[in-house]
């Protein structure tokens, strides 16, 4: 008897292979991010055979879809509130900008229609603080974009974040 289910999330990694049974059937494991409904992130370790619907219906739709090189109107772009960065300096940035250009793309996720900051909330903020200021070569930024679930929005965020500076012992006091 054969029992199934159906799993709706974000694939987060390349199957591995996990083990061969006696016959020589080999299974791969993957994760996958599931979003509860009040908001918690759960990683679920997934185990499917080789060669059955499973298998390939994850090998159709694992990774389709990189980021993909865009310029977008930071003003338009939304800032996470999960952003525990403090976002101090973004005069000192934006002149640096006016002087060098923008060094770095914005990291952008495209969740249900709405473009939102992971990696560059300074870089934008400081690009609308130069749109003000009355230079219109930041009215379009470079970004890389991606469409995405809330979930893999969420760790994709924390992820990026995680390792790009120290947090301030305030920054950590906020729970980051």
């Amino acid at each position: 008897m054969n029992n199934f289910i159906s799993l709706y999330g974000e694939v987060l990694d390349y199957p591995q292979q996990a083990s061969i049974d006696k016959k020589g059937t080999e299974y791969y494991k993957f994760n996958l991010a599931v979003q509860r409904e009040s908001g918690i992130i759960d990683i679920l370790p997934i185990v499917v055979e080789e060669d059955t619907a499973a298998y390939n219906a994850l090998a159709d739709i694992i990774f389709t879809e990189e980021y993909r090189k865009i310029k977008l109107d930071p003003r338009t772009l939304i800032p996470s509130e999960h952003n525990k960065y403090a976002q101090e300096d973004i005069e000192e940035l934006a002149d640096n900008m006016l002087l060098v250009g923008q060094l770095q793309e914005v990291i952008v996720g495209r969740v249900a229609g709405q473009d939102r900051i992971i990696v560059g909330h300074r870089r934008t903020a400081a690009a609308v603080l130069n749109i003000e200021r009355g230079h219109d070569s930041f009215k379009l930024i470079d970004c890389k974009i991606k469409e995405m679930s809330e979930a893999m929005f969420m760790l994709t965020l924390h992820s990026a974040n995680i390792f790009s500076r120290r947090l301030s012992d305030w920054e950590l006091t906020e729970g980051v």
